[in-house]
């Protein structure tokens, strides 16, 4: 099952990488740089759970515009997760971006207390974080850092003991010397099946309008994310 489901991931992967050609007009797709843009997202990621409610990861994401056919860019997560309550966790999470046009490098703070009942799980994140081209003290004009304020809302239903569906809305603030102001909404619907204990795949739907400018930019896409859940203690296999 292991073999078959890695298969056919990395078969999606490369065939995308290979269908497309990288430009040099390329910017962060997650500002909506591109006007109703389609794209494929693949990711690969790693994640172990250590005592004390502490787990960590790290992901690796591709996203790949299919609209103008092209690299969007290459994406890489480092995070850390702390269960403080038995309903509340804290996160800190690390992105680096690279782009034919340039890098963004992201901090992130989040607070995201859930609630569960029977198989449904609601849950409420709100989160700071700051993101920079690059780290210095004077900032050139058009490149300073940006602060940004989001608040997600998510439901999830685990129909059966592995598989599961959910449902989020969040909304991105923009924080500058204008003020605050609302900068994008994202939707997103996705579903996740768990095999082998310690291995997941989630595949899922994201609707991303820009509220910017006075013509939203829309941002699509489809998600495919295969994560291995490092076990504590890998099983002995017994001699025959």
């Amino acid at each position: 099952m292991l073999k078959y489901s890695l298969g056919i991931f990395l078969i999606l992967h490369f065939a995308f990488c290979n269908s497309v050609n990288s430009q040099d007009n390329v910017a962060d797709i997650g500002y909506g740089s591109y006007n109703n843009a389609f794209q494929f997202w693949t990711s690969v990621k790693v994640s172990h759970d250590f005592k004390y409610g502490i787990s960590a990861s790290a992901q690796y994401l591709l996203r790949t515009d299919v609209t103008n056919k092209n690299i969007g860019g290459h994406y890489f997560y480092v995070g850390a997760k702390y269960k403080a309550l038995k309903y509340l966790q804290i996160d800190f999470k690390f992105r680096g971006v690279n782009t034919m046009e340039k890098n963004l490098y992201r901090f992130e703070f989040g607070i995201k207390p859930r609630y569960k009942y029977k198989n449904w799980t609601f849950a409420f994140r709100t989160a700071y974080f700051n993101e920079r081209e690059y780290f210095s003290r004077v900032y050139e004009k058009g490149r300073y850092p940006s602060n940004y304020w989001r608040n997600r809302v998510e439901v999830r239903w685990d129909f059966k003991k592995d598989l599961g569906t959910y449902l989020s809305v969040e909304a991105y603030t923009l924080f500058d010397y204008r003020g605050a102001s609302l900068r994008r909404v994202a939707f997103v619907a996705g579903v996740d099946y768990t095999f082998l204990k310690m291995h997941n795949i989630d595949v899922y739907y994201m609707a991303q309008p820009d509220f910017n400018k006075k013509s939203p930019n829309l941002v699509q896409a489809v998600a495919v994310v295969y994560t291995w859940d490092i076990p504590k203690k890998f099983k002995k296999k017994k001699k025959d």
